[in-house]
């Protein structure tokens, strides 16, 4: 199940809190379409995103204005041209009956908050369908070589979904979307994520245009690739330029060691095409990280305007097999669900019935979001849902195998793959066990834990040995639980069970700096204060200490870029709590255990207390002789306090 995203563009530090709504809504059109582009020898396109339409919503009532930039470079290409049309795309969603669009006029102008130096009203009655729209404009506007921007402007109403944008494509560096509020012009910051208006503009002119505007993005390659293996290298290559382009060359593969690719096909302005190449590695001692590029050349000869973001730059670790440690490697297993999630009762199965038919070990974490929260979400998971997706929308159930981005498998609702989470299915899970299975250990990982009863708290050991030492890795602990059984499950019928479910963090949201010793070995150590609840965001929780397990895990964190962000290895502690805390305790000839849902206190003494293990008091029991209960309370850890004589004792005892 799918759920939209409310992208909050943060307003500029001037613009004063509470001015203006801050969530966009972002949904994809029900249609698609295709906008004209330049036909003709001597026209050129300025555009800087693909076909799709996707639909953008303010949230609230206001007059908005958006434009694209043609920068001084480009505008310096065009010069001698003119500006005869203005394209743009408006979405519309089928709960609202129209693009909610009013007063509406094109422009180009001199800045991206005014400045206008030409427009074209339209009416009410010609922008009430979302689509393409093609302004003709009346006088030409020449391009000088200055910089100018295009765009529209109009009244927009909060419940309409009506700016055309491309969240997967296009350029984000050249959209400018204002609002008008308290009397001006107020900039909204645009992401990256969010893509590229859906702008563009056809300049007419007997000039002659060398020059190329290329762009390589979205590279991918194997995290470890065995010498002398020919592996895949895929990677996204733009054309902003003003023409169609063919006949375009690459150079691949690490420094000093490059190979030159060609590709023959023509793209048009505006478009992106994927592109996989294979390159042969040699053979190499040891473990190597090593920086591989994909550099285009000019296409057709031409030379580039910004030749700086011609290049990608991946990271890769290129190994010999006798480099890897002959230690365990366990697979990390990250599922997205929640209680309101009607499907994923049954993702819960697919990922069961596919890991049945693999010996190697698998840790699963589930974090409950991704579709919509339940009281058992934390702050942390929504985060990491948001992260790793990597998109305007999240849904469940998905998963996300050591954090790997996995760009061959595409979700249902966009067609990409923009981050490491995908959605869940036979083919899907079984393809990501299938290649973590070969990845190699790098990490060794090893736990230990101790249950302080003086201290109430867990104490955790993780230690082992790396062989990249030389490298910043990152730590992260969570402790989750097993075992809460339900009974308003979306999807499932009586009663059902959550496993895996994380319960808290132990480290930073990015993970700890792990530090290593010379000779590559590690050890990290952290504690969790026992808690008999968990208060969320959503709701308070209680826990099981006898279901609780602690998961470790080592991974890369690039906190700009979800999908460098692998892990190395995983480990796990299961039941922690379930040995060392007292089913039966003496405390001078009296008896303290639990018996169910009460603790029984046996003997004769002067009086008792009863505490959560957070130190919150629930009963106080006075003297007594002979057998004395106390009933009703939650399952949980409880510290009993008893006065016995000249002695008194706390005991820790479990009740169910």
């Amino acid at each position: 199940m799918k759920v939209r995203l409310l992208l909050t563009l943060a307003l500029l530090a001037s613009v004063s809190a509470g001015t203006m709504a801050q969530d966009f809504k972002v949904a994809k059109a029900p249609f698609k379409a295709q906008a004209p582009a330049a036909v003709q020898e001597n026209e050129y396109t300025i555009r800087y995103c693909g076909d799709d339409i996707y639909c953008l919503g303010t949230g609230m009532n206001i007059r908005v204005r958006a434009s694209i930039k043609v920068s001084a470079e480009e505008a310096a290409v065009l010069e001698g041209t003119n500006l005869t049309k203005v394209g743009f795309a408006l979405g519309a969603i089928e709960e609202y009956p129209t693009t909610g669009m009013s007063d509406f006029h094109v422009f180009v102008s001199s800045r991206p908050d005014g400045g206008d130096i030409f427009t074209y009203d339209m009416t009410d009655e010609e922008v009430t369908e979302g689509g393409w729209y093609e302004v003709t404009l009346a006088t030409p506007y020449e391009i000088t070589g200055d910089e100018f921007y295009i765009g529209y402007e109009a009244d927009v109403v909060a419940e309409a979904y009506s700016i055309g944008m491309n969240p997967y494509e296009g350029r984000s560096d050249n959209s400018y979307l204002y609002g008008y509020s308290q009397g001006q012009w107020q900039s909204f910051v645009w992401q990256s994520s969010y893509g590229g208006l859906d702008i563009y503009g056809i300049a007419v002119g007997d000039v002659e245009i060398n020059e190329t505007n290329l762009m390589l993005k979205s590279g991918s390659i194997d995290s470890y690739i065995e010498s002398g293996s020919k592996v895949p290298v895929s990677f996204v290559l733009c054309n902003y330029s003003f023409k169609p382009v063919t006949g375009y060359n690459f150079e691949v593969g690490p420094e000093g060691e490059t190979t030159t690719m060609s590709y023959d096909g023509t793209l048009n302005p505006g478009e992106q095409i994927g592109l996989t190449a294979e390159y042969q590695f040699g053979e190499v001692e040891g473990l190597n990280n090593i920086s591989f590029a994909i550099t285009a050349s000019a296409a057709d000869g031409n030379s580039d305007i910004t030749p700086e973001d011609n290049t990608i730059t991946m990271q890769t670790n290129l190994y010999n097999r006798d480099a890897t440690l002959d230690e365990p490697r366990s697979i990390l297993l990250e599922q997205f669900t929640t209680e309101v999630c009607p499907n994923c009762p049954y993702g819960h199965q697919v990922i069961d019935a596919v890991l049945e038919q693999y010996d190697e070990p698998v840790i699963r974490v589930a974090h409950h979001a991704g579709y919509y929260t339940d009281k058992y979400t934390l702050e942390y998971s929504e985060a990491i849902c948001n992260f790793f997706f990597n998109a305007g929308y999240t849904f469940a159930p998905s998963v996300m195998f050591g954090r790997k981005h996995y760009p061959e498998m595409p979700d249902s609702y966009s067609g990409t793959a923009p981050g490491p989470i995908f959605g869940v299915s036979q083919s899907t899970v079984t393809e990501a066990m299938n290649d973590q299975i070969t990845i190699p250990t790098f990490i060794s990982m090893n736990i230990d834990t101790e249950f302080d009863q003086a201290t109430n708290k867990l104490k955790i050991r993780v230690y082992g040995e790396s062989l990249l030492a030389g490298m910043e890795k990152y730590i992260n602990v969570f402790i989750t639980e097993d075992g809460i059984t339900t009974r308003g499950q979306a999807g499932a019928t009586g009663q059902w069970t959550h496993n895996h479910v994380l319960r808290d963090v132990l480290t930073a949201p990015e993970g700890d700096v792990l530090q290593f010793g010379e000779d590559g070995s590690y050890t990290y150590e952290t504690e969790w204060t026992v808690k008999s609840q968990i208060v969320g965001d959503y709701g308070t929780t209680s826990v099981n200490p006898e279901n609780i397990n602690v998961v470790a895990f080592i991974a890369d964190m690039d906190v700009a870029n979800p999908l460098k962000c692998e892990v190395y290895n995983a480990v796990n502690a299961e039941k922690v709590l379930s040995t060392g805390i007292n089913d039966a305790a003496e405390v001078d000839g009296v008896y303290v255990y639990a018996n169910g849902s009460e603790i029984v206190i046996d003997g004769v003494f002067d009086g008792a207390s009863v505490y959560t293990v957070d130190g919150v008091l629930v009963e106080t029991v006075g003297a007594g002789e002979g057998v004395t209960s106390v009933q009703g309370l939650n399952a949980g850890i409880y510290i009993v306090k008893v006065a016995a004589g000249d002695s008194a004792k706390s005991v820790k005892v479990v009740v169910d």
